[in-house]
């Protein structure tokens, strides 16, 4: 069920018509998509049948695959197809990594600004750099990430690069979940923002009843707390989408009637309305959990993509039940980003790493908890059922983001030198859920892609119960 400000929202972004798919520097088989890959990828996606085209792609990265600071291939690409951009600058890699993005970025403004003058619909700082440092993230073992501060200071230097240039009134925005937004410790960030992004994914919210009776309930959840912490900026849809191939999640099943089910729920509310861009075309191979639309030789789509018969209204209001009227039991104070969170993670490259739920804290500059719960000082919440600092399974993150220790007693690093334990995975009873795998200063090599990085189900009802959230 859901409520007024989707209606609103929604209603006041009915002239948009961004409408795209999410792609990665690699494909799930890892390897690097070359120019000939994004053009195909690209008419793929405009000659969909019975949905319209798709003209427009949301990127990642600036860095072509393998390579230091080459621009990525996408951009020539998007020139041959006449494919519309959102641009992506990897912020989770520390300076010397970001550094490389501005390289690329400087390079592709200067090549091909006149020639997409007009196509590049924004510029993304990071994709889920909030989430992976809060205490659900860091238990989750999502990699590294960054905090608002640092964000910051990268918005301030992309907004440099593009100064006088074809580019410069491209908007600049940030992409996360839900419980990144609502966390007050972040509201440096929005304010430094034209634009938020939102990742949402139902599937992986296993703390509620995430059947797919309840997704469309979920995301527009997700949604509706993201309007609400947006400070009346434009909230685009930057990830969403359901699998059809993966285990059990809570409540949900994978396959492409739950698929085409949260397609026509979700997706025909949104296309034409608010400026969407879903997860994913094409992921190039089998893997255990995919979101493909079509599969790796690029024919037919998996399940029928057209809104035919599709209830296409706008949310309606709901008596009660909306996270935005709870969201002081998801925020916390201090000069960290500290968010957990009922939205799922992201994907490749992107990738995405999370079922997330609850609240968390935060204090000074990192988060911190003991025993069973993490807390902080202020206004800020607790009891997330984990600790989020210490060592051994404990885990700490530095006020950046950009290091983080003792993920379950076996990795560490910092920066761009972060190599996850174990592939990333998280294991909730018996199932193991494989997440990214960010293997250094490329940012093109975190392949993760729509997985589910979930605590246990104790953890999941604990940190339920101290976000105090009622979902209905």
């Amino acid at each position: 069920m859901h409520f007024t400000l989707s209606l609103l929202a929604l209603a006041g972004a009915a002239t948009a018509q961004i409408r795209g798919f999410n792609y990665g520097a690699l494909y799930a088989d890892n390897r690097a998509r070359m120019l000939s890959d994004w053009e195909a990828d690209f008419r793929a996606a405009q000659e969909l049948p019975g949905v319209g085209a798709f003209t427009s792609a949301r990127l990642f990265t600036m860095v072509q695959g393998y390579s230091q600071s080459d621009i990525i291939s996408a951009l020539p690409a998007a020139v041959a197809t006449n494919t519309s951009l959102l641009l992506g600058l990897w912020c989770s890699g520390g300076d010397a990594a970001f550094q490389n993005e501005i390289t690329a970025l400087r390079a592709a403004v200067q090549q091909y600004g006149e020639q997409l003058q007009g196509k590049i619909l924004g510029i993304s700082i990071g994709s889920e750099d909030l989430y992976r440092i809060s205490p659900t993230g860091i238990e989750n073992e999502s990699g590294p990430g960054a905090g608002p501060q640092q964000l910051v200071n990268y918005v301030s230097q992309a907004r440099e690069a593009i100064q006088g240039t074809a580019w410069a009134d491209v908007p600049i925005g940030h992409v996360d979940t839900w419980t990144a937004y609502v966390n007050a410790s972040n509201n440096p960030l929005i304010e430094a923002l034209d634009f938020l992004g939102v990742d949402a994914y139902p599937y992986f919210e296993t703390v509620n009843e995430n059947s797919i009776e309840n997704a469309e309930g979920l995301f527009f959840d997700a949604y509706d707390a993201t309007v609400g912490a947006s400070m009346g900026k434009p909230v685009w849809v930057t990830e969403t989408g359901w699998p059809v191939t993966g285990p059990r999640s809570g409540a949900a099943t994978s396959g492409t009637e739950n698929a085409e089910k949260y397609w026509k729920a979700v997706a025909c509310k949104l296309l034409g309305k608010t400026n969407t861009f879903w997860y994913q075309l094409n992921d190039g191979a089998d893997q255990e959990v995919s979101f493909k639309v079509i599969p790796a030789d690029r024919r037919a789509p998996l399940y029928d993509l057209s809104c035919e018969g599709a209830d296409t209204t706008q949310p309606t209001a709901s008596a009660s039940g909306s996270r935005s009227a709870t969201q002081a039991a998801a925020t916390a104070t201090g000069s960290s980003a500290t968010s957990g969170g009922a939205a799922a993670g992201t994907p490749n490259d992107d990738a995405q790493n999370a079922a997330q739920s609850g609240a968390s804290s935060g204090s000074g500059s990192s988060s911190s908890g003991s025993g069973s719960s993490s807390s902080g000082s202020g206004s800020s919440s607790s009891g997330s059922s984990f600790s989020s600092s210490g060592s051994g399974s404990s885990s700490s993150g530095s006020s950046s983001g950009s290091s983080s220790s003792g993920q379950q007693g076996t990795s560490s690093g910092s920066g761009s030198s972060y190599q996850p334990a174990a592939g990333n995975n998280a294991t909730q009873g018996n199932t193991t859920y494989t997440g990214p795998s960010y293997t250094g200063s490329n940012p093109s090599s975190y392949t993760g892609g729509a997985s589910a990085m979930v605590g246990s189900a104790a953890s999941a009802m604990v940190l339920a119960a101290a976000a105090a959230v009622a979902f209905l």
